[in-house]
């Protein structure tokens, strides 16, 4: 036999589910009947029947509660001005009405009234509290407060704007909203939050319900009944919290509200942290599964907040969100809700303007942090991987600790036993050769972990925290050293390793290139001058020594080159010398040579020379890829090579043996990091990849194929990489990754319509260069990419008829660019700064009208040109005699311009013959030139 129904069970799930909206209703009665399909038909027949009866049983059940609590119903009265239409919602302290007002005009109003019985002096204290925040807050993102009064038995109302709207969740769901657009209707909540706090009001209640969405798409904040504030002159007791009832909704409250302790504006920053996971998601943040007390304490208090993308795992059709999600959003959301309130954004402006940075593709204040607190996160993600070799280390450096000691001891033992001198020689020989096989043993292990460290996102922290503690210790043990080779040599190695995390230029580093620099050059010096390895019978140990000191020549050279010192190539070419004199294994030998020649090919200024050391380069790689062809780093340098190949072909113009250069060294690279796509250096290697190959299609600094459309798709590819690499707030290395990915991409020709977004873009990277030069003053790298992006964004304001704005650019850039042609050494990309600049000056100036000012800065272009013809590209000469012509053209001078266009025509196809690079858009704009003033003269 069936079990009777339980109608006070059908009637208080009618009542709570009767004024849902329809979606929300279904997924209240899935929960709550629970399976129960009795339950759930005769909880569906009554809110049918209400539907059809219009004024039936909501209008009955409102008649009863009315003569229980109000007698008589409000509904049909007046409260002040207004006709009562209908009873919208209850509460402890009253009731909530929809109303209208018809003369002088209709407007439909909600007022709150406070119902008798209820009207005790603590209620009314609320009541008037709650009336005063609302007639101090004015913003067009929250309801307003339009009247108020007392009816006439003394019961007070406030009267409110009315709402049509829905919640924010399910308007962002009705809608389909894309993750930009469900965030920017997340900052206009800010703005309302933001507007409440500076009127010194906390809402200690928001939530999607709270939030409704007008047709208009603008959010309207609601309810601030259980708002606390913070206004000394106000009573602070009126809406005190405490923990027998909290003010509060447990789905987003925060850890403070749930304990009863005191709140504050980081209440609401983690209550919108809490909406903003449920917008990007779909799914609310915290999983509270009983109603009881304890358990909402412990998931909210105790339990980790699963960040959203994690959320979404496992989730059919959902790593395309997951992948968006993951990185920024993750991090604004789990810094909005971390327990620690202190910890969290310290303000709601904090939390909208990181947002509102990865909008922009800025770097978010999420990812900043105490070094301890990330060293601890990154261990905590990776203890797998680094608790067994830190574990190892930490015991090998303890046994060196313990190696050394007995090494003195021994020495001690010597000097003070004469008698026994032999005995003491032999017993300081073990202890040293202990120490060496206990340094070559921690070497290994420091380079486990390095190698681990070197690939993971987010390891920087890691790295700087290894780099502090090592670097120490290396100099202690280089002073103990003495003369013995095998520690020498494990402790040059070690600085390697310690340089190449603070600024090897080819990898994630910390950005520390002087310091980097000190660390190679310290390794070098306790390896002494290396001389050739010779002979089949050649000792091991000296081979693994040369293989080091080479290596370590090699990123002296490349850090000489970042910090503008004189000698990278000499560098490279002495190296090149001592390990072509030697006999060394296959794989060692043609690595060695094929990074060696690699590095001298991108110090060479004269291309034909570094097209053959290009070619050399690729030649030992392909031989050392071809016997070890499992290398994964082998596999790296071969398309290095390639990509150095294709890059010096269009330097010369030769673009049809460039691009298979390029798609090669892509292929390679897709599928490196396709296998390993956690790997840091793999996808760098990646994304730069698809900018070379943007590069080919669309550089305007280089000739190009002239399909700047396909060169966006491409730097479209490289986008998603770059600001993955963001990740890490420590990599510089990163930061300028990206900064000149905008540079490149802002630069490609855009037609009329792109000029915004192209300027857009080359600000931002502006911005970015400007700061990493702010934290390391000097850098030629910062300063020359700062110099031609200010040149860029020049050329955009020029296009856009901002003149003034445009010679302020150019003005930056030959200034800039300046610094490194006066104090030498030359710099090729100072001196293509520095024409460029000038001569889109001189058309700037042109243009305002002023002639003798144009003329001399065009003529400074040519100056310039002609002065650095061996270090700028060929075609600038070219481009600065069309930049006279231009001038002159624009004032009349036909003549004048006809020459000077003629001149730039000659020198292209003078280049063209010798085959040299040419930029094609110099020369149809010349002979258009040419074309145009021969017939302005016949």
């Amino acid at each position: 036999m069936a079990e009777p129904l339980n109608w006070d069970r059908v009637e208080e799930l009618f009542l709570a589910a009767a004024d849902l909206p329809a979606g929300e209703q279904q997924r209240f009665l899935d929960a709550a009947c629970a399976g129960d399909e009795t339950l759930r038909n005769e909880v569906e027949s009554l809110i049918a029947s209400d539907r059809k009866t219009g004024d039936g049983i909501e209008m009955a059940i409102q008649r009863e509660a009315s003569a229980l609590l109000d007698s008589p119903t409000s509904i049909g009265q007046s409260i002040g001005s207004y006709r009562v239409i209908r009873e919208v919602g209850r509460g402890g302290m009253g009731a909530v009405y929809l109303a209208s007002r018809d003369a002088p005009f209709r407007k439909e109003v909600v007022i709150k009234l406070v119902k008798r019985g209820m009207d005790t002096d603590d209620v009314l204290r609320r009541f008037q509290a709650e009336r005063q925040i609302l007639a101090n807050l004015d913003h067009p993102y929250i309801a307003r407060l339009i009247d108020g009064g007392s009816t006439d038995d003394g019961r007070p109302f406030l009267v409110m704007e009315f709402v049509d709207g829905e919640p924010i969740d399910h308007y962002c769901s009705s809608h389909d909203l894309s993750i930009e657009d469900r965030c920017r209707l997340f900052l206009k909540v800010c703005e309302a939050v933001s507007h409440a706090h500076r009127n010194l009001v906390i809402h200690r209640d928001l939530k999607p319900g709270n939030i409704l969405i007008t047709n208009e798409g603008s959010p309207k904040l609601l309810d601030f009944g259980v708002a606390k504030i913070l206004d000394p002159e106000l009573d602070h007791n009126v809406t005190r919290q405490t923990s027998s009832s909290p003010a509060m909704t447990p789905a987003y409250a925060s850890p403070e509200q749930v304990r009863g302790t005191a709140v504050s504006t980081a209440t609401d920053v983690y209550s919108l942290g809490a909406i903003l996971h449920e917008l990007l998601t779909g799914l609310r943040a915290h999983r509270i599964t009983s109603s009881e007390p304890g358990e909402i304490e412990r998931a909210i208090c105790e339990s980790e907040i699963v960040a959203p993308s994690v959320a979404l795992a496992g989730r059919a059709g959902m790593e395309r969100l997951r992948k968006q999600l993951r990185g920024d959003l993750d991090n604004i959301v789990m810094k909005a809700m971390r327990k620690e309130a202190s910890r969290r954004y310290s303000s709601v402006e904090h939390l909208a303007e990181d947002v509102q940075n990865y909008m922009e593709s800025r770097p978010v204040l999420a990812r900043k942090d105490s070094v301890w607190y990330r060293w601890a996160k990154f261990a905590r993600r990776h203890r797998v991987a680094l608790v067994a070799s830190a574990a190892a280390l930490a015991s090998l450096l303890g046994g060196i600790v313990m190696a050394l000691f007995q090494a003195r001891a021994a020495q001690q033992a010597r000097r003070a036993a004469e008698m026994h001198r032999d005995l003491a020689i032999r017993e300081q020989q073990r202890a040293e050769d202990r120490l060496a096989q206990i340094i070559s043993l921690s070497n290994l292990s420091l380079s486990d972990v390095y190698a681990r460290m070197e690939r993971l996102t987010g390891a920087m922290p890691a790295r700087q925290e290894l780099v502090t503690t090592m670097l120490g210790f290396l100099e202690k043990m280089s002073q103990e050293a003495g003369n013995d080779a095998r520690l020498r040599a494990a402790l040059a190695k070690a600085y390697l390793r310690m340089g190449d995390l603070q600024g090897d230029p080819d990898v994630p580093n910390l950005g520390d290139y002087a310091g980097a620099l000190r660390s190679f050059q310290a390794g070098s010096a306790l390896l002494g001058s290396v001389s050739p390895v010779r002979g089949p019978q050649a000792d091991p140990e000296a081979s693994a020594r040369l293989e080091v000191w080479a290596d370590l020549q090699d990123k002296i050279g490349k850090v000489f080159n970042e910090l503008a010192r004189p000698g990278a190539a000499d560098v490279f070419q002495n190296a090149i010398n001592v390990v072509e004199a030697s006999q060394e294994d296959p794989k060692s030998g043609s690595r060695i040579r094929g990074t060696l020649y690699l590095s001298l090919s991108r110090a060479t200024p004269d291309y034909p020379l570094a097209l053959k050391y290009a070619q050399e380069a690729l030649k030992q790689a392909s031989a050392a890829a071809r016997e070890f062809p499992d290398d994964t780093n082998i596999q790296l340098l071969l398309s290095s090579t390639h990509t150095q190949v294709g890059y010096v072909h269009a330097l010369m113009g030769n673009l049809a043996a460039t691009l298979p250069h390029d798609k090669e060294s892509l292929r390679i690279r897709e599928r490196l990091f396709r296998d390993h796509p956690s790997d840091v250096v793999f996808r760098r290697f990646a994304k730069l990849a698809y900018e070379h190959i943007a590069s080919c299609y669309g550089n305007p600094e280089v000739a190009n194929l002239g399909r700047p459309d396909i060169a966006r798709t491409y730097y479209k590819k490289a986008e998603a990489l770059e600001k993955a690499d963001l990740v890490d707030p420590q990599s510089r290395s990163a930061k300028f990754d990206y900064a000149t990915f905008l540079l490149k991409a802002g630069r490609v020709d855009v037609p009329a319509e792109g000029l915004a977004e192209s300027l857009g873009m080359l600000r931002d990277a502006a911005g970015r260069f400007e700061s990493l030069a702010a934290a390391e003053p000097g850098l030629r790298r910062y300063d020359l990419s700062l110099a031609h992006t200010y040149r860029y964004i020049g050329d955009r304001l020029l296009a856009m008829g901002k003149y003034e704005e445009s010679l302020a650019a150019y003005k930056r850039a030959v200034v800039l660019a300046d610094r490194y042609i006066l104090k030498g050494p030359p710099i090729q990309d100072a001196f293509t700064a520095a024409i460029a600049a000038e001569g889109r000056m001189a058309r700037a100036i042109a243009l305002k009208g002023d002639r003798i000012a144009a003329l001399e800065h065009a003529r400074g272009a040519i100056q310039r040109a002609e002065s650095g013809a061996n270090l700028s590209y060929p075609w600038y000469i070219a481009d600065a005699y069309l930049t006279l012509a231009v001038v002159y053209d624009q004032f009349g001078e036909c003549d004048k311009a006809l020459g000077a266009a003629r001149r730039s025509v000659q020198s292209i196809h003078r280049l063209s013959a010798e085959g040299k690079s040419m930029n094609p858009k110099i020369l149809q704009d010349a002979e258009a030139l040419v074309t145009k003033c021969s017939r302005g003269l016949e």
